[in-house]
């Protein structure tokens, strides 16, 4: 008799709980009309497919980000699924379908548009996530380009703090140029000002940059660097190093790139390389 009681009022809980979600999804479509996603690459699987593509330049911080962006949508994508078996139930006719949905829906059209978007983003979810999780999972892997380095370029800044720096090796008329600007802490009263070099180089500079990029794996990074929480005040960063054979390209703010030991090797031989080491 306990257990049958206890099973009872079990089943009037979840019953209550499940028509709590179709209560809340009735007042939604009611008040703001057809559902849509507030992710619009999930209306629909070509957008979704864009999104893709254009996501797979990002870090595995960033990508988490957008998964967890589009959760909500998920959720009440699956909320206005549950409301409409919960109202329709097996009834298959479609008079009678829309005679129990006009009992709780103000417009019937505008909660079966509701209902095709909820399949559809679903649908697009589905896809959507499990191609970001295979982008967390399998790393970069990008190859190191061919031929000579023809051009290295960094620069980082962060306009609060006042800082900025700029490292360029660069052909310039027939000239192999090292350019570089640090800018610290402009905005103190202690402003220490600018400190430039512009130099001539040989080609081993070239040479020697060009091993260490390939030696410590630089060119294995993302196109797209973003922290996985808000963070204000933090420095952004480009970097973009072009070979004979293709190009290196990355940039972000707070975080990244992969193989920051690399990169800062490089940028101590090039402050060393013009005297300003310590900088």
């Amino acid at each position: 008799m306990k257990r049958t009681l206890l099973t009872l009022i079990c089943a009037v809980v979840l019953s209550l709980g499940a028509w709590a979600q179709v209560d809340e999804v009735v007042a939604k479509i009611n008040r703001d009309g057809a559902w849509k996603p507030k992710g619009s690459f999930l209306m629909d699987m070509e957008s979704t497919e864009r999104m893709i593509a254009q996501a797979s330049r990002y870090n595995p911080g960033a990508l988490k980000n957008m998964l967890n962006e589009v959760e909500e949508d998920h959720t009440f994508a699956q909320k206005i699924l549950h409301a409409r078996d919960e109202i329709i139930g097996t009834k298959k006719k479609l008079k009678k379908q829309n005679k129990l949905l006009a009992k709780y829906f103000d417009n019937v059209e505008q909660a079966r548009q509701s209902f095709a978007q909820a399949e559809e983003t679903e649908k697009c979810f589905a896809l959507f996530s499990g191609a970001l999780n295979g982008f967390m999972k399998g790393g970069v892997n990008r190859s190191m380009p061919s031929g000579a380095l023809k051009r290295f370029y960094y620069s980082n800044n962060n306009g609060f703090a006042g800082y900025r720096e700029e490292f360029s090796l660069h052909k310039e008329k027939g000239k192999n140029i090292l350019k570089i600007l640090i800018a610290r802490r402009m905005n103190m009263p202690e402003d220490p000002g600018e400190t430039k070099c512009e130099m001539e180089v040989n080609d081993s500079v070239f040479q020697r940059v060009r091993d260490m990029v390939e030696e410590g794996m630089l060119y294995d990074v993302y196109r797209e660097y973003h922290p996985e929480v808000m963070v204000m005040d933090a420095s952004g960063w480009s970097m973009d190093i072009t070979f004979e054979g293709g190009s290196i390209d990355s940039q972000g703010y707070a975080v990244g790139p992969d193989h920051q030991d690399t990169l800062h090797k490089i940028l101590r031989y090039l402050t060393k390389l013009a005297g300003i080491e310590g900088e």
